[in-house]
């Protein structure tokens, strides 16, 4: 979440923070602060800038920036903060998407 914190605020989009929510995933918790902070929208209706709450090993517990590339998000596997295209196998870990409230 801290890739989504930091992005939120350097636009002025959000001032929320996780100071709650640790290094180990939360899928409980996650999923409570993108409802509350965010607006759930329709997979097929994200654009740049949205979010994609994403599963790892079938639980949703990743988030991921959607850009013009693809998505921006933590990968700790490659080094941290990473922007790759979005393949099929990343396409198939969305399961819901959040947009900025006012965006």
């Amino acid at each position: 979440m801290g890739v989504l914190i930091h992005v939120a605020r350097k636009l002025s989009l959000s001032t929320f923070d996780t100071t709650t929510y640790g290094r180990s995933p939360r899928p409980d918790r996650m999923r409570e602060i993108l409802k509350r902070e965010m607006v759930e929208i329709e997979i097929n209706q994200a654009v740049i800038g949205d979010v994609f709450h994403m599963a790892w090993r079938r639980i949703p517990q990743h988030v991921a920036l959607l850009t013009d590339v693809g998505i921006l998000h933590c990968h700790e596997a490659s080094g941290g903060v990473i922007e790759h295209p979005m393949d099929a196998e990343w396409r198939g870990r969305v399961r819901a998407a959040y947009r900025f409230p006012g965006v």
